[in-house]
């Protein structure tokens, strides 16, 4: 069957990567069926794109599958930690996976999430795009964490953690006060990983799950269960993943949307313990587009938003703007009042430091502004 295209899309689809004309690409920038690969520049901070490459093609060669690669350079990097009782969980827990001594023996740079930065690397822009799956840089992560203190016991959750670039960022001493959860398989490989890297002196197995966080009433594994589900947390913060929520027409859960981050937003909310803060990386449009409107309502009625965040576009290949939305646990401090497109958004811009605008909430009110 043809497709006709205008000359501009099949440009565009050819820039992507497409091979497959017949194939009507879905809206979100015409990426989903992408089969490029590029980079996550912003996620590198010691080492040059150059570096990743030379890796990248290096385990291209070898012909095996990304969770081959993964595993065998993880393989690598858990077997030089002094806790063994972790070393032993992580190796028991993969022993399913193939190992590929070629790909163990290769020098991996110093690079503190060289192995997460490899994956996004060998994912199409498609796939990608598909699951919203694009890991934050350690700029923002610190914005957003940075405030949480740890001395009290305090616990921190990750509801899509990804590699686990939040819970690396934390300057807590004990990795039991620190839980991650993500449906990725092969991210939550490399999240627990990482975090025994990081604590490879204390003897420990991560508090890190893989199932999705919207969807945990059917966990199977007990110690999930027991670990994770009806837990509540002092400190929550996440990049979700962005998209439509795919669920079937029997689905009765009640979304405030049917965009992911709304939803996983909304789930974090309920984990939160009294007084407990929250740190989401969510799109501009949150704060203005119509379709958001039951989230945002939810969020200035019921909770004290501390602080609003607007960062440019941080991402490789994508072009929104993003906001960090501070949240915590307790009633309103202010009255939050909803204006029609006649009324601009009114915050504060309370200083701007490099290239980024940092807004407080203006008191005793913060208007914000809903595209009708």
């Amino acid at each position: 069957m043809s497709v006709l295209v205008s000359a501009a899309t099949k440009r565009n689809w050819e820039r992507l990567g497409v091979v497959d004309y017949s194939k009507r690409l879905t809206k979100r920038a015409n990426k989903t069926e992408s089969i490029r690969k590029f980079i996550p520049l912003e996620c590198l901070k010691n080492i040059s794109a150059s570096s990743v490459i030379e890796i990248v093609n290096m385990v291209k060669a070898e012909s095996t599958s990304v969770e081959t690669i993964i595993f065998s350079l993880a393989h690598k990097l858990v077997s030089s930690i002094h806790n063994d009782i972790g070393k032993k969980w992580f190796f028991e827990k993969y022993k399913h996976c193939k190992l590929n001594s070629s790909i163990r023996l290769l020098d991996l740079p110093n690079e503190q999430d060289i192995l997460g930065i490899l994956y996004q690397s060998l994912l199409t822009e498609g796939q990608k795009n598909k699951t919203g799956s694009y890991y934050t840089p350690a700029k923002i992560v610190s914005v957003m964490t940075k405030a949480f203190s740890f001395d009290k016991g305090q616990t921190f959750l990750d509801p899509a953690c990804g590699s686990g670039a939040f819970l690396m960022s934390l300057d807590c001493p004990n990795p039991a006060q620190i839980y991650g959860i993500d449906n990725d398989p092969i991210a939550v490989m490399i999240a627990r990983a990482n975090l025994l890297i990081k604590y490879d002196k204390r003897e420990f197995i991560p508090n890190i799950y893989g199932f999705d966080a919207l969807e945990n009433s059917t966990i199977s594994d007990s110690k999930c269960i027991r670990n994770v589900k009806g837990k509540k947390f002092d400190y929550i913060a996440t990049n979700p993943p962005w998209g439509a929520v795919g669920r079937s027409k029997d689905d009765k859960r009640n979304f405030f949307s049917n965009e992911l981050f709304s939803c996983f937003l909304h789930n974090a909310l309920q984990k939160l313990n009294p007084d407990g803060m929250l740190s989401f990386l969510l799109p501009i449009s949150f704060l203005n587009v119509k379709s958001h409107s039951k989230i945002r309502e939810y969020v200035v009625r019921n909770y004290s938003i501390t602080q609003i965040v607007n960062f440019p576009n941080v991402f490789s290949n994508v072009t929104t703007e993003f906001v960090v939305l501070n949240i915590k646990n307790s009633p309103p401090t202010s009255k939050y009042t909803f204006f029609d497109k006649n009324r601009k958004l009114i915050l504060k811009r309370h200083y701007l430091e490099s290239g980024e605008y940092v807004f407080y909430i203006h008191k005793p009110t913060y208007m914000l502004y809903e595209r009708r």
